[in-house]
């Protein structure tokens, strides 16, 4: 939530390669990865948990979109779609999202 996504992504990836992976652990290390634009690795760590796609989401409207980070905003569009490939209506937010970031 600080907006430190490297340093996020090295903390739970020292949790993670200690063979930590409760449900808390896989969310946290997930978000780290997508917000690290490792997008195939945070769809496979979140795999399997019903509520992970929801919570990318709710990251996309609550913070992403509404600051700007549109980066992150299709990443996190881009691992629910990898997670549940029948979601066809994420696109075009995901290919709002790609043409509002800045070259």
């Amino acid at each position: 939530s600080r907006g430190e996504y490297a340093r996020s992504l090295e903390l739970t990836q020292k949790l993670w390669d200690a063979g930590y992976r409760d449900e808390v652990t896989r969310l946290l290390h997930g978000d780290a990865l997508m917000a690290n634009g490792f997008l195939e690795e945070a769809a496979a760590t979140l795999q399997g948990l019903t509520w992970a796609a929801a919570r990318l989401e709710g990251l996309f409207w609550q913070r992403y979109w509404p600051g700007e980070d549109y980066a992150r905003a299709a990443a996190a569009l881009s691992v629910v779609q990898l997670l549940h490939p029948e979601r066809t209506d994420l696109q075009d937010w995901i290919q709002q999202s790609k043409e509002k970031i800045q070259p």
